[in-house]
C-alpha cells in the first residue's frame, strides 16, 4: 500500500495541510474518535487523494444493501424501466444532506466526478451541494448554473431533477 509523504509523519496538522483540502478535517468530523496518530492511517488505509475519493468512501462505509435493494425496485431500475442502470448504496437523503455540510470547500472537478458516477446517491449528493453554493450568497450564481446545464446528461432521474431544477434554473 502507497504511503503518502503527506501522511508519512502521522501527524494531524501535517495531513491538514498536505492532504486533499478538508480532507482532514471531514475524517476528523466523520469519525471524531480518531486520533492524531491514527489519522494519517486511515488516509493511507484508503489510499486517499482527492475530496472525490474522500467523499467516495465516506458514503460506501455507510452503505446499507438492504435498503439499496429496495431503492433498486422503487426507483424501477430493470431492463426497460425508466431508472434502467441505476445503482444505489442505500443512504437515506438526511444522510446525504448532512454529510454535505462538511464539504463545502469541494471544486467544481470533484462534483463533476461525483455527477458522473454510476451510484445514484452521489449524483445526489452532488446536487445536494450544488444546491447549497447556489444559495450561497458570495457564490456565482451563472457559473453553477452553466454547470448544471453542462451536466444535464447525468441527472437522469425524476428525484435529481425534482431536488435541484428548480432550486437552481428556477431562481
Amino acid at each position: 500500500m502507497e504511503t503518502h509523504s503527506w501522511v508519512a509523519n502521522n501527524n494531524f496538522a501535517a495531513v491538514e495541510q498536505h492532504a486533499p483540502r478538508g480532507a482532514a478535517s471531514s475524517i476528523r468530523a466523520y469519525c471524531p474518535q480518531i486520533k492524531n496518530h491514527q489519522l494519517s492511517w486511515w488516509v493511507t488505509f484508503f489510499n486517499i487523494k482527492n475530496m472525490f475519493e474522500l467523499i467516495d468512501t465516506e458514503l460506501k462505509l455507510n452503505s446499507d444493501k438492504f435498503k439499496a435493494n429496495k431503492l433498486q425496485k422503487y426507483f424501477k431500475t430493470g431492463n426497460g424501466e425508466y431508472g434502467e442502470g441505476d445503482i444505489f448504496l442505500g443512504l437515506s437523503l438526511d444522510f446525504l444532506n448532512q454529510t454535505a455540510k462538511k464539504y463545502k470547500d469541494i471544486e467544481f472537478k470533484d462534483i463533476k466526478k461525483l455527477l458522473k458516477s454510476k451510484y445514484h446517491e452521489e449524483r445526489t449528493f452532488a446536487l445536494i451541494i450544488l444546491v447549497k453554493l447556489y444559495k450561497n450568497k458570495k457564490t456565482d450564481k451563472k457559473k453553477i448554473v452553466d454547470f448544471y446545464l453542462n451536466n444535464l446528461a447525468t441527472i437522469n432521474n425524476w428525484d435529481l431533477v425534482d431536488m435541484s431544477c428548480y432550486k437552481i434554473l428556477g431562481d
